[in-house]
């Protein structure tokens, strides 16, 4: 038991340094954003919460998802992804062509891509994920021509890498502090560990001997 709690704690703290440095890669995002105002429209974060907004960073910007068998995955933010042949046997497939965000800076939707053969609209639910590099994991679909993925960028990051990381039966829990994510109460978190100051709301929900000061930190 000592050795997973002791795995759990230090895979929690690798995650927290990543988020961290993310936190501090994304003022690229934020720098262009002031620069192209516009970039807010094309993402349909504008009026959206500030924290949002380094994602309309990504508008635009294409991902090559890795390659599965058979075929070649294109996603371009907001606008479109395609499913394209390795051999030129049939020509690419739109998988959506319309951008809605499901809940705003987490997770979006393109949608309206080509027929399916049993008459649905493909589509692709995209998750915004923070890391400290940017990468489009590999798509999959959980139902019949509905996609998902999964994009890993600092532009997904809480502003000064404001991230608290938690423990929970080994399963990692990172929460951004700044976007005001509270922990339910009746979670029994084996540790918490903080990189920064935390959040006088954070430490009311934690129980008495779960509590870390910032001078631990």
């Amino acid at each position: 038991m000592v050795g997973s709690g002791s795995s759990a704690r230090a895979a929690a703290e690798d995650a927290a340094r990543a988020q961290q440095e993310g936190g501090r890669l994304r003022q690229k995002y934020d720098d262009l954003v002031r620069i192209r105002p516009q970039l807010l429209r094309d993402s349909g974060l504008e009026g959206q919460p500030t924290h949002t907004h380094a994602l309309a960073g990504l508008a635009g910007k294409c991902f090559s998802a890795p390659e599965d068998s058979e075929y070649v995955y294109d996603v371009c933010l907001y606008t479109r992804a395609t499913q394209r042949p390795k051999k030129k046997t049939s020509q690419s497939i739109r998988l959506g062509v319309r951008w809605e965000w499901i809940e705003v800076g987490a997770h979006g939707r393109l949608s309206g891509g080509d027929r399916c053969p049993a008459g649905q609209l493909r589509s692709l639910d995209i998750s915004f994920v923070c890391s400290d590099r940017e990468w489009l994991s590999q798509l999959r679909e959980p139902s019949t021509c509905a996609y998902t993925t999964v994009l890993s960028t600092p532009a997904a990051c809480s502003p000064n890498g404001l991230v608290c990381s938690f423990a929970r039966k080994n399963k990692i829990k990172n929460i951004l502090c700044l976007r005001g994510v509270s922990i339910p109460q009746d979670e029994k978190l084996e540790f918490a560990h903080c990189q920064v100051k935390i959040a006088p709301w954070l430490l009311a929900v934690l129980p008495a001997d779960k509590r870390v000061s910032s001078t631990h930190l």
